[in-house]
């Protein structure tokens, strides 16, 4: 059945539309069916319907409505052409008396199934000009007397056949209209379903594409920070390579060189070196991916050997004793662990005290998924005044010290991204202790 429709109908895109065509190609078969099956009996019991060539016009409105696809033409030409064989067939059935009046009630139903409702409605209103005309034609005696003479002319049964056809056809009708509709609005309902799908996928993928792109301005702020951070940090290799670079330059000049001294300054010339082109390299990669892949399982120990070799020539030169505790491995990007850890202890040390030796200890507690890492020192501590101040941007202990001000700021924000907090203990002229937590499983790794 779909596919003698969609011969006729052709690929329709419109829910509406293929409705509207189903409905045509249906009520046309519909008539083409009746007409098949009344007319041996038309003929059996005198009924001058002209059931043959309703048959005809309906196939050709078929045809005509697979070339055209017009729903208002074919469904008004339909409804004209029984309209004008009802109206004819009245004359010869009884006039005001004839049955066949009553079956012009098909027109409007035919009407409204085949193109809507203000077609309904003027067929209506033209259906009633035949009743009205036959009326007053009536009002004349010869003319009502051979309205009677023809009504009597009839058998029986053809008056079973009429009201039978009179009852069950506009019924037949309104089923279908009504089974079509039920399908229009099931497919609705299915498309609406599809739609609703199709906007909770689009919801989702928004808060997805509004989530990833705070991230990303995220990410670029803290991007922005780290740079600035990160061209500091490359200070340290770059003074670690000048300082030895001079001390080797001395040695050399010297008549009696030491040839292990020299190694000794070469080898840590050429460590700065290589920390130099690490840093930059991570440097790039931080910035090309600031995600997931690039997280990387660190040695803190490792890291933190790291940080001491580049500062070696601080450390040495302000004879800082360090004392590490057994150090984790831990989830991260190596450039900003570094990043973290360089920056804790260089402060630490721009900071120390002018009238004792720096101490700083580094340690690790684990609990549950978190550890705790702490720097403690015994420099110059903090005012109680900048205490609350600390980790924002721009905020210098001893305005004398070379620094803007953003490092303790970026450590903070690369501490909260994963999902940690940072915090200090300070008194002033006794040291400060830096804290901070660190995920085992971090939201983000910087």
């Amino acid at each position: 059945m779909n596919k003698l429709l969609q011969w006729f109908t052709g690929p329709i895109d419109g829910i509406v539309e293929r409705h509207q065509a189903r409905t045509v190609v249906i009520f046309l078969w519909v008539i083409i069916i009746t007409c098949i099956i009344l007319w041996p009996f038309s003929q059996q019991y005198g009924s001058e319907f002209p059931f043959i060539p309703t048959i005809f016009v309906s196939l050709i409105l078929l045809f005509f409505y697979k070339v055209t696809k017009s729903n208002f033409l074919i469904g008004n030409l339909c409804a004209f052409f029984i309209f004008i064989a009802t109206v004819n067939l009245t004359f010869k059935s009884g006039g005001i008396y004839s049955l066949d009046i009553a079956g012009l009630i098909l027109i409007p139903i035919i009407a409204l199934n085949m193109v809507g409702w203000r077609s309904s409605l003027v067929w209506t209103l033209a259906s009633t000009l035949p009743i009205f005309y036959h009326f007053k034609a009536s009002k004349n005696i010869e003319i009502l007397q051979r309205s009677r003479d023809q009504i009597l002319g009839f058998e029986l049964e053809y008056f079973l056949i009429l009201h039978l056809v009179i009852l069950i056809l506009p019924i037949m009708m309104v089923f279908i209209f009504i089974k079509l509709n039920r399908s229009l609005v099931k497919e609705i309902e299915n498309r609406n379903s599809d739609l609703d799908e199709a906007n909770e996928i689009l919801a989702s993928q928004t808060i997805q594409l509004t989530t990833t792109k705070n991230e990303l301005e995220k990410s670029n702020k803290l991007l922005k920070k780290y740079a600035h951070v990160t061209s500091h940090d490359l200070k340290q290799p770059i003074r670690t390579i000048s300082s030895f670079s001079q001390l080797l330059n001395r040695e050399l000049k010297k008549k009696e060189s030491n040839k292990e001294r020299i190694q000794t300054y070469l080898k840590l010339i050429s460590e700065g070196s290589a920390r130099m082109n690490t840093q930059v390299e991570e440097i790039l990669s931080y910035s090309k991916n600031i995600d997931k892949k690039s997280v990387q399982k660190i040695d803190v120990k490792v890291t933190i050997d790291e940080v001491i070799a580049d500062l070696a020539h601080q450390i040495n030169e302000n004879q800082i004793q360090l004392r590490i505790s057994d150090l984790p491995t831990i989830q991260g990007i190596p450039a900003t662990i570094y990043t973290l850890f360089q920056n804790l202890i260089s402060n630490a040390i721009k900071y120390k005290h002018p009238a004792r030796d720096l101490t700083l200890d580094i340690d690790a507690q684990e609990k549950d998924n978190i550890w705790t890492f702490s720097i403690k020192d015994n420099g110059i501590g903090i005012p109680q005044d900048k205490l609350g101040l600390i980790f924002k941007m721009g905020t210098q202990i001893d305005s004398k010290k070379e620094g803007f001000g953003i490092g303790l700021n970026t450590v903070k924000e690369f501490i909260e991204t994963t999902g940690g907090k940072i915090w200090v203990q300070s008194q002033e002229g006794i040291g400060s202790t830096f804290s901070f937590t660190y995920p085992k499983f971090p939201k983000n790794a910087f």
